[in-house]
């Protein structure tokens, strides 16, 4: 599969577009085929080197959208979100064409509600940044640096009944990018970019 990865931390000359092997999900796992990905100034800093606790080398990216393509025969199928503190610092993450994840997070995480989450700039959680984002779901404003994927889920799946009653607002200002240019949409995003990238595999 294609993916942005990274074999070392301090600046993004680091981070490349290569190909990989497709991940091979354990027994408690899911394999998932990424539609869309959100890049967050937090995914550059972890290539930039700010997050110690990131292990190399390593695939980035926190927050997608896909469908499950291998896993329990129940979940086959399912189209999902997923974000968490796991992805993209000592797990593979979204910024590829699959990512590989517990197969108890797909369960609780349908796409038809909520399909991308992305935290805020500031890092804090607040009903305005809420909207950002509405593509079969959305992009909401949980802080997925704090939490696991899991506790993510349970917590947007509170959020969900705003975006059903049309009480959050449709974003503005999103661009969509190929994968294979995310080397150059993290540079932009590095350089102070303010609009919200998606990346499609």
């Amino acid at each position: 599969m294609h993916a942005l990865q990274f074999s070392r931390t301090g600046d993004l000359s680091s981070l490349h577009y290569v190909e990989v092997p497709t991940p091979v999900p354990a027994a408690d796992q899911v394999l998932v085929r990424i539609k869309a990905a959100g890049l967050n100034p937090s995914d550059v800093k972890n290539v930039l080197g700010l997050f110690p606790y990131t292990t190399v080398p390593r695939i980035p990216g926190r927050d997608f959208a896909g469908v499950v393509v291998d896993g329990p025969r129940e979940l086959v199928g399912q189209e999902v979100w997923g974000t968490g503190k796991e992805l993209g610092f000592y797990a593979d993450g979204s910024h590829a064409q699959y990512v590989a994840l517990p197969a108890s997070v797909a369960a609780l995480a349908p796409f038809g509600r909520i399909a991308i989450i992305a935290a805020p700039v500031d890092g804090h959680v607040q009903l305005p940044a809420l909207g950002l984002y509405r593509k079969g779901g959305s992009v909401v404003g949980i802080n997925s640096l704090l939490y696991g994927v899991q506790a993510c889920a349970a917590m947007l799946e509170q959020f969900g009944r705003f975006f059903d009653e049309g009480l959050l607002p449709l974003p503005q200002g999103l661009f969509e990018s190929p994968l294979e240019q995310g080397v150059e949409r993290y540079h932009e995003v590095n350089r102070g970019s303010g609009e919200k990238v998606i990346l499609l595999p």
